[in-house]
């Protein structure tokens, strides 16, 4: 998930407080630091005072030591302070009821098999950004949602009828162009997926 992604996500969540918090999470350590370093260098300069040069020392030694912290950590709200900070925006599992009792095969013959690879599929194939894999199936991205939304539905409710053994959420979870389309299903779904998008 991009930077900007989750700039997004933040800023639906909180509003523009949601940026301020981010980036006092991000930088509040940074400052306390700069802070007692410049303050003990000015007293060094200008002052003998010990006490207050102690004083300052431990300001410095807690902004890195917070610092530190910091970076080993993410922020609370998920401000991806740490690389590998992550969303909620995917989970391992899309969680609806399936039927169980449904076999994992297509019910269309071949000649239409054929023909349904080399165009519906297709467009999803050669359309989306990024592939999620979860643990019942996978979860593709789309930009330009605007554009793919109509192509995707009718391939979703053409898929249903031909693989009525796979389900399918179609969310838009941004302000910004943003499609997820989520395809999964119950045992040995996950893996016809896999061979029928060429994962």
């Amino acid at each position: 998930m991009t930077s900007e992604n989750r700039l997004l996500e933040i800023v639906k969540k909180f509003g523009i407080l949601g940026i301020g918090l981010c980036g006092f999470c991000c930088l509040a350590p940074v400052f306390f630091a700069l802070l007692g370093l410049s303050s003990l260098t000015w007293l060094f300069i200008f002052s003998e005072k010990i006490g207050i040069i102690s004083i300052l020392i431990s300001l410095v030694l807690l902004g890195i030591w917070i610092l530190k912290r910091k970076l080993g950590k993410k922020c609370s709200i998920d401000c991806s302070c740490k690389p590998e900070a992550e969303t909620n925006l995917f989970q391992e599992t899309v969680k609806i009821d399936t039927n169980p009792s449904l076999p994992v095969s297509c019910i269309l013959t071949s000649e239409e098999f054929k023909s349904r690879k080399e165009n519906e599929l297709k467009i999803i194939k050669e359309n989306f950004e990024d592939v999620i894999e979860l643990k019942n199936g996978y979860t593709f991205s789309f930009t330009n949602a605007e554009i793919h939304s109509k192509d995707i539905l009718n391939i979703i409710l053409m898929e249903k009828r031909c693989c009525p053994f796979l389900s399918f959420n179609l969310r838009f979870p941004f302000e910004n162009e943003i499609m997820f389309l989520d395809i999964f299903g119950e045992e040995g779904a996950k893996e016809f997926i896999k061979v029928e998008m060429g994962l």
